[in-house]
C-alpha cells in the first residue's frame, strides 16, 4: 500500500480550479491531466511547480507541505520538481550542454558535466553537448528540454503540453518515444494535454478536468470507454450523445426509446426504471453504414436504423458522415469505403450499431 510519504497529494482550491487527487511517487508511471483548453490543467501544474499559489487546500510532496494556501509555501527551486514548459524555454544563446547544466551550478564542474551527459543520454540525445539550439530540429529540441528537466534528478516530472509545438508527423513519431524515455528515467510524471490520442498513448492514469473540476479518474481505456457523465463523454470523443427514455429490460439487454426509434443497449444493469431518462453515448467509429436491404423492412433488426445522409465531410484520414436517423447521428468511415460506396447528401442508408457500443450515463 502506498504511504503518505510517497504520494503527491493535491487538495487545491483556487478561483478557477477545484482539484482533489493523489499521484503515487513509488513507480515511474505517467499521470495525464486531460481536458479541454481552459479546464485548469496548466494551473494545477504551475501550482505544483510553485510558480502559482493556491488560495486554500493542500499541496504535499510526500511528507513535505508545498503549499497550504496560507503561510506554508515552499519556493519552486526547493521542491525537487522538474518542470518542462510548453514552449520548451531553451536559451538560444547557450549551447545544449549549457542549457542542460542550467540550475546545476552547485555541482563541481566534473560532476556537472557527468550529470549533463547522463541526462542527454536518458533523453536520447547523447553527444549533443556542443550543438547550438538554433541547429536543433523540433524533436531534438524537445529531447534537450527533457534532458534539462531530468538533470537535477527531481522526484517528480511535470510536462505542460510537451508535444503541442511540434508538427503533426513529428508529434506522432515522438508520442511513444516520450513515454518510453520518461519510464526509463524512473521518475513519475504528470503530463498536461488536451489531445485524445496523446492522452491514450502516454497515460497510465487519466485525470479528466472540465471547468476547473476533476470529473473522472481511471485507466485511459476505462475512462474513454466508460465516461462518468455526458460532459466527460464529449471530451473523450463520444461524438454522439443523445437523450433517451428507458422502455424496459429484455433478454437481449435494455430497450431505449429515442424519439420514434428504439435502440437496444447491452450494458451494465441501470438503476433507471422504465420511463426514466438517460443519455446514450456512441462513438462515431462504432456506427456502421450499409445500403438498405429488403430484410430491414421485413424484420427491423435491433439497432439497424433507416437514415438519410445530411452531410459528408472529408478529413485527413477519415470521412465524417452526418445522418438523420430520426435523431442526429455521426459515423466515421474510411476514405476507401467512402470512395467505393459513393456516399452523398440525400442518400438513403442503414446505420448499424452493436448493442454493446451503446454506453449509458445518467443526466
Amino acid at each position: 500500500m502506498t504511504s503518505v510519504e510517497s504520494m503527491l497529494s493535491i487538495r487545491m482550491r483556487r478561483h478557477i480550479v477545484d482539484a482533489d487527487f493523489d499521484v503515487s511517487l513509488d513507480s515511474p508511471g505517467v499521470t495525464v491531466l486531460f481536458g479541454p483548453s481552459g479546464a485548469g490543467k496548466s494551473t494545477i501544474l504551475r501550482c505544483i511547480a510553485g510558480l502559482d499559489r493556491i488560495a486554500s487546500g493542500l499541496l504535499a510532496l510526500g511528507d513535505q507541505v508545498l503549499d497550504d494556501g496560507e503561510r506554508g509555501h515552499v519556493r519552486a527551486r526547493h521542491r525537487a520538481v522538474g518542470y518542462m514548459f510548453q514552449d520548451l524555454a531553451l536559451f538560444p544563446h547557450l549551447d545544449v550542454a549549457q542549457n542542460v547544466a542550467y540550475g546545476l551550478h552547485a555541482l563541481p564542474r566534473p560532476a556537472r558535466e557527468a550529470r549533463v551527459a547522463e541526462a542527454l543520454r536518458s533523453a536520447g540525445v547523447a553527444g549533443f553537448e556542443g550543438r547550438k539550439i538554433g541547429e536543433l530540429s523540433g524533436g531534438e529540441a524537445q529531447r534537450v528540454a527533457l534532458a534539462r528537466t531530468l538533470a537535477p534528478r527531481p522526484r517528480l516530472l511535470l510536462l505542460d503540453e510537451p508535444l503541442s509545438a511540434l508538427d503533426a508527423p513529428t508529434r506522432l513519431s515522438l508520442r511513444q518515444e516520450l513515454r518510453q524515455l520518461i519510464l526509463a528515467a524512473g521518475i513519475p510524471a504528470i503530463i498536461v494535454t488536451h489531445d485524445r490520442d496523446e492522452a491514450l498513448s502516454l497515460a497510465d492514469r487519466l485525470v479528466v478536468l472540465i471547468d476547473g473540476r476533476v470529473r473522472q479518474i481511471g485507466a485511459p481505456a476505462e475512462v474513454f470507454e466508460h465516461p462518468a457523465d455526458r460532459d466527460v463523454a464529449r471530451v473523450v470523443g463520444m461524438e454522439n450523445t443523445v437523450s433517451a427514455t428507458v422502455v424496459g429490460a429484455n433478454p437481449g439487454g435494455l430497450l431505449l426509446r429515442v424519439g420514434r426509434r428504439e435502440l437496444l443497449a447491452r450494458s451494465e444493469p441501470t438503476p433507471v426504471p422504465a420511463g426514466g431518462e438517460v443519455f446514450i453515448c456512441i462513438r462515431a467509429g462504432d456506427v456502421g453504414i450499409e445500403r438498405p436491404s429488403p430484410d430491414d423492412a421485413a424484420t427491423a433488426p435491433a439497432n439497424r436504423l433507416a437514415c438519410t445522409i445530411t452531410m459528408v465531410t472529408e478529413e485527413s484520414s477519415i470521412v465524417r458522415i452526418d445522418l438523420d436517423a430520426g435523431f442526429p447521428l455521426i459515423a466515421f468511415v474510411t476514405r476507401r469505403d467512402h470512395a467505393v460506396a459513393g456516399f452523398h447528401i440525400g442518400m438513403s442508408v442503414v446505420g448499424v450499431i452493436e448493442p454493446s457500443a451503446l454506453h449509458l450515463v445518467r443526466p
